[in-house]
């Protein structure tokens, strides 16, 4: 981690979901940070870059912390499964593309778009937390359509925090153009 790099409890309160501040990491559920978070680098990195965020970001930290809660629960009956891995390695490339665009000092801010984005993906998380709630986990591993339902909702998550990452990027090329304008 480097020296710049807040830790993650600053600035994250007990009302954040999931995520009790005398960890370094979000906990899910009861189990410790180390059960799922330190195999996944950059959604630890964005989470901390997102801990001392406020205003409308707070849109995207929320979101973040819930799908984090998410990923670990799903990650309970899943890990080491091909899909799982997939789920995975998808998710890690979208965080470190996040992270490059809203840690930098230009950082592009929440469009009203974003916002919408943030909006859309709690609800497929709401859809989620419901299909792997206690009394499904034991069907889940026995009924595959719940699983590649599961999957079919955090597909949908990777194709809208694609969106978001798009929508920075196309943000920060307008901030670029601006700087050039006026230096001309």
């Amino acid at each position: 981690m480097s020296s710049g790099t807040p830790p993650l409890e600053e600035g994250l309160g007990d009302s954040d979901v999931g995520v009790h501040t005398n960890s370094p990491v979000p906990l899910i559920g009861d189990r410790p940070p180390h059960d799922f978070l330190e195999h996944w680098t950059h959604l630890t990195a964005f989470l901390r870059l997102l801990a001392d965020e406020s205003g409308p970001i707070i849109a995207m930290k929320s979101v973040v912390i819930e799908l984090a809660d998410s990923i670990g629960n799903f990650e309970g009956f899943l890990n080491g499964g091909e899909e799982y891995e997939a789920l995975k390695n998808k998710l890690e490339n979208i965080f470190e593309m996040l992270a490059q665009h809203y840690g930098g000092e230009a950082s592009p801010g929440v469009s009203v778009i974003v916002e919408r984005l943030c909006e859309d993906i709690d609800r497929e998380l709401q859809h989620v937390k419901e299909m792997l709630n206690q009394d499904r986990l034991v069907r889940l591993k026995e009924e595959s359509d719940d699983l590649e339902d599961v999957l079919r909702h955090y597909d949908r998550i990777i194709d809208m925090l694609k969106r978001v990452t798009l929508n920075a990027n196309a943000t920060m090329w307008k901030i670029m153009d601006k700087s050039g304008m006026v230096g001309k």
